[in-house]
C-alpha cells in the first residue's frame, strides 16, 4: 500500500495537488495500490485512487490534533511508502517517520526534508535551492489527456487572479488589446484575488471541477508570473496543442521551453504576443515548438524512473 498525504487534492485548482494527482494516479494504472489522506473537504474521487476525507486536518485546532488523526490513519492503513508534499509533509513530519515507512518528499520549494527516503523535486530550480542527496530525483509535473479538451474558443486564458500569478499583467495586456476576450478561472483562495470589474473584455468563471471546462472556453493562456516553482499549466497548453506565454522566472524557464517566454515585467512582450495570436503562422509555430518540447522532455521515462524508486523503497 501507497498512502499520499496531502493536504490539498483535485479538484482544488493547484498545479501542487494536480501533481500529487498525477503521480498517485501514474503508480495505481501500474498495478499499485495507493490511497489517498486529505483534509480538503471538497476532494473527488475521480479516476484516481480512493480518498480519504478527514475534514478536522483541513483547518485543525491545534498541531496535536491533526497530528493524532495522521498517527491514527497511517496506524489503520499500515503503509508500505508514505508520500507527502508542502504543509503536511512539514508539519507532521514526526508522525511520518515514526510510522517506520519509507517517506517520499516531493519538494514544491524550500528545503528537502533530510530525513525523508527520497526526494523529489518538481524543476531544476527548485532543486538548485533545496538541500539534496545525489540520489534524488527531478521530475517536471507531468500532463495527461484528461486535460485535453475536444474544442477551444477564442478567448486568452489566465488562472488564479491572485498577485503573485501577476493578475496586475493581464489587466494591464486586457487594457491595451480591447478586442480580444479574457476569461479569468478563479480559484479556491477567493480572500486573495484581486478583482477587477471595469474591464468589459475580461471575465471570470468560478472554480470547476473539470479543468476541460475552461480548456474549452480559450485558445491560449497568459502566465506572467512573479514566482513560480514549476507550471503544471504550461504543460496542460502543450497537450491543449495552445499557446502558453508565461513569464521565464523560476521553474516556467523550464516547463514552457517551447512556449512563449518573457521578463515578467514585461507588459509590451505580453501586449505584443497577444496581438499575435490572431497570425495563424505565429501561432502554429508556437503550437509544434511546445509539441516538441514535450517530446525532448519524455515524462514517461521521469514517470518509469519514479515508479521504480517508489518500488524498490516498498520491497
Amino acid at each position: 500500500m501507497i498512502l499520499f498525504i496531502s493536504d490539498l487534492w483535485p479538484p482544488f485548482p493547484g498545479g501542487a495537488e494536480r501533481l500529487a494527482f498525477n503521480l498517485a494516479r501514474d503508480l495505481m494504472r501500474r498495478g499499485e495500490e495507493v490511497t489517498v489522506l486529505t483534509g480538503y473537504a471538497h476532494a473527488q474521487q475521480f479516476d484516481g485512487p480512493p480518498v480519504t476525507i478527514r475534514d478536522r486536518i483541513g483547518v485543525f485546532d491545534t498541531r496535536e490534533q491533526g497530528a493524532q488523526v495522521i498517527t491514527e490513519h497511517i496506524a489503520a492503513v499500515q503503509p508500505d511508502v508514505i508520500i507527502s508534499h508542502h504543509l503536511y509533509a512539514s508539519q507532521f513530519t514526526e508522525e511520518i517517520l515514526a510510522s517506520g515507512a519509507p517517506f517520499v518528499h516531493i519538494v514544491l520549494n524550500g528545503q528537502r526534508i533530510p530525513e525523508a527516503s527520497l526526494g523529489v523535486f518538481i524543476s531544476n530550480w527548485v532543486r538548485k535551492f533545496g538541500e539534496t542527496e545525489r540520489t534524488d530525483l527531478t521530475i517536471i509535473p507531468p500532463a495527461f489527456e484528461d486535460c485535453v479538451a475536444d474544442s477551444h474558443g477564442d478567448r486568452v486564458g489566465f488562472i488564479k487572479p491572485i498577485p503573485h500569478k501577476g493578475i496586475d499583467t493581464l489587466y494591464a495586456v486586457a487594457e491595451q488589446v480591447p478586442n480580444r476576450q479574457f476569461l479569468v478561472l478563479r480559484g479556491e483562495w477567493q480572500n486573495l484575488e484581486v478583482i477587477r470589474t471595469d474591464l468589459p473584455n475580461v471575465s471570470f468563471m468560478e472554480p470547476v471541477d473539470d479543468i476541460r471546462d475552461f480548456y474549452r472556453e480559450v485558445n491560449a493562456v497568459l502566465m506572467p508570473s512573479k514566482s513560480e516553482d514549476a507550471g503544471t499549466v504550461a504543460q496542460e497548453c502543450a497537450l491543449n496543442r495552445i499557446p502558453c506565454i508565461s513569464s521565464n522566472v523560476n521553474g516556467l524557464a523550464q516547463t514552457n521551453q517551447g512556449g512563449v517566454l518573457l521578463r515578467a515585467d514585461d507588459i509590451r512582450g505580453f501586449v505584443r504576443s497577444v496581438r499575435k495570436l490572431s497570425h495563424p503562422g505565429w501561432y502554429r509555430s508556437i503550437v509544434e515548438r511546445q509539441a516538441l518540447a514535450t517530446k525532448r522532455r519524455n515524462q514517461d521515462a521521469g514517470l518509469d524512473e519514479f515508479a521504480a524508486r517508489v518500488a524498490a523503497l516498498r520491497s
